[in-house]
């Protein structure tokens, strides 16, 4: 009689299958982004210095809480500026310290 086939090769053992997990859940799109706040209204004046005497000892600065940086200028000076509603600090400097001598600063508005 022939000899008996050989045994099959032997399979390594099989692991168990860790356990199904539930598929996740859809992603969601990011919320939106708040909106910006609305823009102040402007009022916008030419501010003007001029009317006196010794104008190279005048100086100011105008800020405004909706300004990055205040606005400065001497004497003489005439610009057009558009500031915020809202509260502003008008400083007004003598380097010699006698007052402005007759400079006057302006800035109508509305």
């Amino acid at each position: 009689p022939p000899p008996p086939p050989p045994p099959p090769p032997s399979e390594p053992p099989v692991s168990p299958s860790p356990p199904l997990l539930p598929p996740a859940p859809p992603s969601l799109p990011s919320p939106p982004s708040p909106p910006s706040p609305p823009m102040q209204p402007l009022i916008a004046s030419v501010v003007k210095v001029s009317g006196g005497s010794y104008q190279e000892e005048v100086s100011w600065s105008l800020a405004c809480d909706s300004l990055a940086d205040p606005i400065t200028g001497g004497a003489p000076y005439e610009a057009m500026h558009a500031v915020p509603l809202g509260t502003c600090t008008l400083e007004m400097i003598d380097s010699y310290g006698d007052g402005w001598q007759g400079n006057k600063w302006s800035a109508p508005g509305r």
